[in-house]
């Protein structure tokens, strides 16, 4: 059988019920009477007991009946095991556990060095790092045990929770940035009665959120470092890698070779790929270039930019026909030009007014008469006594006298009413002919 390990089992169920009979009524002072928030500290400034579960402390092995699983007495054949377990839990204050059976008095505590084997106490502990205070077992009775007093100091965070020290409850403990923020937050805690610290560690103000300020433990440097014993711990803290491109958002985590570099992202040249490369919220942001966009009415200057499926275009308005608009619709540099053309040589093409309409005007010493241009004076090809005379009328002949009507008799043109020479009696009369 294995005994030595049944009596150590019995042992470690064994310690805790007399130290509760024996130290209930006892407390050790806290030394940890400065809160770093003002005033002095009560007179009763002792730890109080924590009620703490099977998390802050290792579970004991608490087995039914006399503590001893007849399973473990017997060897693969079935038959009784007399070999003697010669590992054993560790019996020396401070060696490494991963839960209460692996110490001899059954308590095994986190450390800022990874969980150790701890022990009882009356108000002495056998380090400097360890408090004297009462702790009570998944609602036992209390008893003295030694704690350590800055198990998460230093640890990566990214909150005040992430650094509570569940065995001393009273403690505050702060996630704080490092002495530069981008590298990340880390747990600090508050300093003992005088200001006192660990070594590499001062007491310093840190503002709280809401107004004032708490006396915790910092590095010297502003900076920590993870420890081997955390580097399986998964613990994270939110950090900023920040170059001539920007800043992105990131974490550091806690592994075997350190604290790992910020990441994932890094902060780059933005380029159209539907991400935000330079982390400034704005995704495929490209600055703005000068570009050409060109058709069969002509160029205009653009930007580029980029579409929805990330790729480079120049975005802006594609030139267009030039329209009466007020506007410089082919980019020529002119708004408007060419538009209103009447194809007309003796008319003015104009776009403009309040509407933006289109107006022909008749050009000076110009007539336009059945949609045909001619000139100031220009003889009506069909009845040479008219002509064009802008100033009575251009759009319409105007006879040669420019009393109205006339007769064109014999290659020569008469007013109306004029009597032939020679012949009083023969009159112009275009309104029965202007030819006879």
């Amino acid at each position: 059988m294995q005994l030595k390990s049944i009596r150590l089992q019995l042992l470690a169920m064994l310690i805790p019920m007399a130290l509760g009979l024996g130290f209930s009524l006892g407390a050790c002072q806290d030394s940890s009477g400065d809160s770093g928030q003002g005033g002095d500290t009560a007179e009763d400034d002792a730890e109080q007991p924590r009620d703490v579960s099977e998390d802050d402390v290792g579970a004991a092995d608490t087995a039914s009946g006399d503590g001893v699983n007849p399973q473990d007495a017997m060897a693969p054949d079935g038959t009784a095991d007399t070999t003697e377990d010669t590992s054993g839990p560790c019996d020396t204050f401070g060696c490494a556990c991963n839960e209460n059976v692996d110490c001899l008095n059954g308590l095994c505590v986190d450390s800022v060095d990874g969980r150790v084997c701890t022990d009882t106490c009356i108000t002495e502990c056998p380090s400097d790092d360890f408090l004297c205070i009462p702790i009570a077992l998944g609602g036992s009775d209390p008893f003295n045990a030694c704690v350590p007093k800055f198990p998460n100091l230093c640890k990566p965070c990214r909150e005040n929770a992430d650094c509570r020290n569940t065995l001393r409850a009273g403690q505050a403990s702060l996630c704080v940035p490092a002495s530069d923020p981008r590298e990340g937050s880390f747990c600090a805690a508050e300093c003992d009665a005088g200001g006192t610290c660990p070594s590499g560690f001062v007491c310093g103000d840190v503002t709280l959120a809401g107004g004032g300020t708490s006396k915790q433990c910092l590095p010297d440097d502003g900076m920590c470092e993870c420890r081997p014993a955390w580097s399986n711990l998964g613990l994270v803290t939110d950090c900023t890698t920040e170059n001539a491109f920007g800043a992105c958002g990131g974490t550091r985590t806690c592994g075997i070779d350190g604290l790992t570099t910020c990441g994932p992202a890094v902060p780059a040249a933005e380029t159209c790929n539907r991400g935000d490369d330079d982390c400034n919220g704005s995704t495929d942001d490209i600055p703005a270039v000068t570009c050409d966009i060109t058709n069969g009415f002509g160029t205009c200057a653009g930007q580029t930019g980029c579409d929805e499926t990330g790729a480079e275009i120049c975005e802006g308005s594609a030139p267009a026909a030039e329209a009466c608009n007020g506007l410089d619709d082919n980019c020529s540099g002119a708004p408007d030009e060419g538009t209103c053309d009447d194809s007309l040589i003796c008319t003015d093409n104009v776009c403009g007014g309040a509407n933006r309409a289109c107006t022909n005007p008749i050009k000076a010493d110009s007539c336009l008469i059945d949609g045909q241009c001619y000139a100031e004076n220009a003889v009506n090809p069909a009845f040479p006594c008219q002509r064009c005379v802008s100033a009575v009328s251009k759009t319409s002949w105007t006879g040669a006298d420019d009393a109205g009507p006339s007769c064109y008799i014999e290659g020569e043109c008469w007013p109306a009413g004029a009597g032939k020479p020679n012949e009083p009696c023969l009159r112009c009369r275009p309104t029965l002919s202007t030819t006879t």
